[in-house]
């Protein structure tokens, strides 16, 4: 018998690659960042994400499932930053994603594709909610604001960072979904990072912490009642959950 067909008989017997993940099969996985069900319970929007070769970055994008009948469709292409998706009562789409570089809402008509960007913000969309009506979106963005002790002139005069770097702060935004128009709630002078509208949209709940640094978080924390408004914010008394945590 010839070493070739020895070879061959060899190769035939040798038994299959192992069938467990490896780690290149991690780049092929589409995992599903977040969803949402209509009204009636017959679509589900579904923001999945999963690694681009090409772009060599993590992208997500919205796609629409049909529940009675299990068909799919895409209604964004990839980006880096489609997120917080939500069916409106009257079948638009609202979400966050990327424009020019900043993230921005827009609302989207699925079936026709139509879409239109309601914020132009210099500073990016952290955080949405939605009253049930679905007439209005509070959002919340952040920026940056110098801390004046005494190494403020030295920072002025050098580009280097003496003391305190910038400190974050947030503004909390109306956006009337029907007129388009854009209106200032509160702007804080913390760090806002939760969102919580009542169902009339007529307050917020959020929680706030000095800075946007972990460590404030941990026992820094306030929960701020906010009239939506008068744009009047009332902190909760800490003492009946505080105490007992």
């Amino acid at each position: 018998m010839s070493p070739l067909v020895l070879w061959v008989a060899h190769a035939l017997a040798s038994p299959p690659p192992p069938a467990h993940p490896v780690a290149a099969d991690l780049f092929d996985l589409t995992g599903l960042a977040a969803f949402d069900i209509d009204a009636k319970g017959e679509r589900a929007l579904l923001t999945l994400s999963r690694w681009h070769r090409g772009a060599d970055r993590s992208v997500r994008d919205l796609w629409v499932l049909d529940l009675k009948r299990g068909g799919m469709r895409r209604l964004t292409e990839p980006s880096t930053d489609d997120r917080d998706a939500r069916w409106l009562p009257n079948g638009d789409v609202l979400w966050v994603t990327e424009v020019d570089g900043k993230a921005q809402l827009l609302r989207m008509n699925p079936e026709t594709g139509a879409r239109l960007t309601l914020t132009r913000f210099a500073d990016p969309v952290s955080l949405v909610d939605v009253d049930a009506a679905g007439t209005t979106a509070f959002v919340v963005t952040h920026h940056s604001q110098p801390v004046e002790d005494d190494f403020a002139a030295l920072r002025k005069a050098h580009p280097m960072d003496y003391g305190h770097a910038p400190q974050t702060r947030s503004t909390i935004w109306r956006v009337d979904l029907t007129s388009e128009r854009v209106t200032t709630v509160w702007a804080a002078d913390t760090h806002i990072y939760a969102l919580d509208a009542t169902l009339d949209g007529k307050r917020l709940a959020v929680l706030t912490e000095p800075d946007d640094r972990l460590i404030t978080r941990e026992g820094g924390s306030d929960v701020v009642l906010v009239d939506a408004e008068a744009g009047s914010p009332q902190r909760v008394a800490s003492p009946p959950w505080r105490q007992g945590a």
